[in-house]
């Protein structure tokens, strides 16, 4: 496995210990070094770092490393593995950006959008807070009936409970409440 990613044999490695870092990415190298040194000074580490192949692709890779000690208690060797994260890398970011993109639509929806978990409010949008006339820092942690006209509350309660309960079909997704402002 190191000789695929790094490109270069594991003698070579074993003769110059450091030959590694001539891969890293030049952002990262001073990471992995303090990793090393890590080691060397009897600590186990834990790193991510990319690494330029002989083909010049980057892959992500993380490594662990820890000491191993002499009879005196120095340090004689360093074991490690690293493995190839690459594309645990590249799904984290795409995650990243479907979210950004989601995000971006709720922020700027001009439909009130309201999540709720539990029972309370986890999150409201602008549109939300307009239409309700509350901040989202006022809705967080409120039950969902705080925003209800007290006739609707029960109509609330109850559409709420249906699509909680997985046996049941879920009750219709848009129906008509009134709201209370403070």
């Amino acid at each position: 496995a190191y000789e695929a990613v790094w490109g270069q044999s594991v003698e070579r490695l074993r003769a110059d210990p450091s030959s590694f870092l001539e891969h890293i990415h030049p952002e990262d190298r001073q990471l992995a070094e303090r990793s090393m040194e890590r080691s060397s000074n009897g600590h186990q580490t834990s790193v991510e770092y990319r690494v330029r192949t002989d083909d010049g692709k980057q892959r992500w890779i993380k490594g662990k490393t820890w000491p191993i000690f002499d009879e005196e208690g120095s340090v004689s060797k360093i074991a490690g593995f690293v493995r190839d994260v690459t594309e645990y890398k590249e799904r984290e970011r795409e995650l990243a950006e479907e979210r950004n993109r989601w995000e971006s639509l709720v922020e700027q929806s001009h439909d009130g959008i309201l999540i709720v978990q539990d029972g309370e409010f986890v999150y409201a949008n602008p549109m939300a807070e307009t239409i309700l006339s509350r901040t989202e820092s006022d809705l967080v942690g409120q039950p969902i009936t705080t925003v209800v006209a007290p006739e609707d509350e029960q109509l609330v309660r109850n559409r709420y409970e249906e699509r909680m309960d997985a046996e049941k079909d879920a009750p219709p997704s848009r129906y008509t409440v009134s709201f209370v402002r403070p």
